[in-house]
């Protein structure tokens, strides 16, 4: 099995989804403890998320919501949930306060290895119990390699990972803009704001306000693969396929949705 093939990578791989939520410290922690409830529905077959970071140290968790309330209280919101002491959990919720604008936590959610369709489902569930703005997940070849990209855009700076965007990107004449992401350093400038697309995107309804979606003018490319959730939020798929970066097809998919979406990402200057 190639690990690289974006078909089958999803059953090799752990679940990795990406999320950004309010940092009111109420909502904050309200958020975060309905998404663990949600991810102990979704896997009744695990140990419950009931422990946390407590200074440097995963410890039990007398009570979750009162671990939760402390934590956002605290200047950068160290986060670090998860379903057991070992460094190898199941399940966790991993995330720091990096935006430097501070209008938005952003974190990870971590679940054992499922298919697309399953993650897919799995990223509106969360999505939709924590209450987030955004969230999102890309096959992890090419999130590694557009990761790199937007390294190699912002800082001139060489690396191997990107060479299959500026492949592609050459095939089809296309651009992607040049972004800044919050672990870099971007700083958003709403807190509906995306700071990426993915290839499966959780837009809540505050960030299709902001994004003006859906247009049904504009976006009948977007509408064919989207889905509105119980809490009124979009997800929307970028391609039918999973996205893989080699294609020439793809990246202009993906082009083509940077323009249309102008708000999403933290654009560098120039």
């Amino acid at each position: 099995m190639n690990s690289m093939d974006p078909m089958r990578e999803s059953l090799r791989e752990d679940c990795v989804l990406n999320f950004s939520i309010t940092t009111q410290p109420e909502q904050w922690a309200s958020g975060l403890d309905g998404l663990c409830a949600a991810l102990e529905v979704e896997f009744p077959s695990q140990q419950p998320l009931i422990h946390g970071l407590v200074g440097r140290k995963v410890v039990r968790l007398k009570d979750r919501r009162s671990h939760l309330d402390a934590v956002a209280r605290t200047p950068f919101r160290d986060l670090l949930i998860r379903n057991s002491l070992d460094r190898k959990a199941s399940i966790s919720i991993r995330g720091v306060l990096n935006d430097r604008a501070r209008l938005a936590f952003d974190f990870q959610v971590f679940t054992p290895a499922s298919s697309w369709e399953e993650r897919a489902r799995l990223l509106q569930v969360c999505g939709d119990a924590a209450g987030v703005y955004a969230g999102g997940f890309t096959p992890l070849f090419s999130a590694n390699a557009l990761y790199a990209y937007a390294n190699l855009a912002r800082s001139g700076v060489a690396n191997i990972s990107a060479a299959p965007v500026i492949a592609a990107l050459e095939q089809t004449g296309e651009v992607l803009p040049s972004l800044r992401p919050v672990a870099t350093g971007g700083a958003r400038f709403d807190s509906a704001q995306p700071d990426q697309l993915h290839w499966v995107n959780y837009w809540s309804a505050a960030t299709c306000k902001f994004l003006d979606f859906p247009d049904a003018e504009r976006d009948g490319e977007w509408l064919r693969l989207a889905e509105q959730t119980p809490a009124d939020a979009w997800v929307v798929r970028l391609t039918d396929e999973p996205f893989d970066v080699r294609s020439s097809t793809h990246i202009g998919v993906l082009a083509r949705a940077y323009r249309r979406f102008a708000g999403v990402g933290i654009r560098s200057a120039g």
